[in-house]
């Protein structure tokens, strides 16, 4: 037998049924206050929950705790700028997608293990850091650089690891700078995001997969450069998906690889999807778009294409930790992070 709504709205049952954290004593009934009395970010309603939401740093001023003193948090660091490809005259080489940032919350969308434990906070004032998404790299054709890392996002004590830079020419290779996992946080947590996409690679192996974090997913390959204007970059990963291998197209150009898909939270009070990986570039006859990878859902930035006339990686979507698009040119700059604090009333 259903349960009857008896005049009570269906979001009603969802705020009662969806919680994370602290349970209500019976279904139905109303969370028990946390206590919690704070400031800092842009304070919000929603339901049951005061929310606090960081688009830059500040501080989470908790200035009395009368109750269980429990919140909830959504943390995301900087996502990683992309690889960049060759300016010319040959314009062969194209760069990886940058990887997403870790993400560190309670939100009940995050699966097990990722998912993290509420946090009792007491009276004091809590330092918040966002974490600037990496730069894009200029583009070169000697594979010398890479997009950078993303920055570390703080809350509450606990430092969140950004995602890997792309590729460029070469930097597939372990040995010169491959993708890279996010930086650790700390060795006790090694909170550190998704993988950069491989660039173009000139040997068969290794495949320059950027390697991922415990929160977050491999970069996907770079392509061989088995004729001028025929290779691509590989995407960066996404929270909840590994970015994708750069691929032949049935025409002889190369398709870079499409961003992983990152994921989509509540916590904010409203749906938001965060940590998508950026697209690696794509070689392409003419004006052809299809060369590009797509961003990953979360932010990520579609990659760009070369040879000429050549197409820069786009910048990820601020506030998401998503990474930047590998270029053609220039790689696109990750996205900054975002912190979200809430608690029940």
């Amino acid at each position: 037998m259903g349960v009857r709504s008896l005049g009570n709205t269906v979001a009603t049952f969802k705020n009662k049924f969806g919680r994370t954290g602290v349970e209500a004593a019976g279904a139905g009934a109303p969370a028990a206050s946390s206590g919690v009395s704070a400031s800092g970010g842009t304070k919000t309603t929603s339901g049951e929950y005061t929310v606090h939401t960081f688009t830059s740093s500040g501080s989470f001023v908790v200035s009395a705790v009368s109750g269980p003193g429990k919140v909830d948090y959504l943390i995301v660091a900087g996502g990683g700028g992309g690889g960049g490809g060759d300016p010319g005259p040959g314009a062969d080489a194209e760069g990886g997608g940058g990887g997403a940032a870790a993400v560190y919350s309670t939100d009940p969308a995050v699966p097990t293990p990722q998912r993290q434990n509420q946090i009792t906070v007491t009276a004091q004032s809590y330092t918040v850091t966002i974490g600037g998404g990496g730069a894009g790299n200029a583009g070169n054709d000697n594979g010398a650089n890479r997009g950078s890392r993303g920055n570390i996002s703080t809350a509450l004590n606990v430092n969140v690891g950004g995602g890997g830079g792309g590729g460029s020419r070469n930097n597939a290779l372990p040995a010169n700078n491959p993708g890279q996992p996010g930086p650790s946080a700390s060795p006790e947590t090694g909170n550190s995001g998704s993988g950069g996409g491989g660039g173009q690679r000139d040997s068969p192996s290794p495949d320059g997969k950027g390697t991922g974090g415990p929160f977050g997913n491999p970069g996907g390959s770079g392509a061989l450069n088995l004729t001028p204007g025929a290779s691509g970059g590989g995407g960066g990963g996404g929270f909840t998906q590994p970015g994708g291998d750069a691929a032949s197209g049935p025409d002889g150009p190369v398709k870079g690889g499409d961003g992983g898909d990152g994921i989509t939270v509540t916590i904010p009070g409203s749906p938001l999807t965060v940590a998508g990986g950026g697209g690696g570039a794509g070689a392409h006859v003419g004006a052809d778009p299809e060369s590009s990878g797509a961003g990953g859902s979360g932010g990520g930035g579609p990659g760009g294409r070369n040879p000429a006339p050549l197409s820069a990686g786009h910048n990820a979507t601020a506030n998401t930790g998503g990474g930047g698009g590998g270029g053609g040119g220039a790689g696109g700059a990750g996205g900054s992070g975002i912190v979200v604090i809430r608690y029940v009333t």
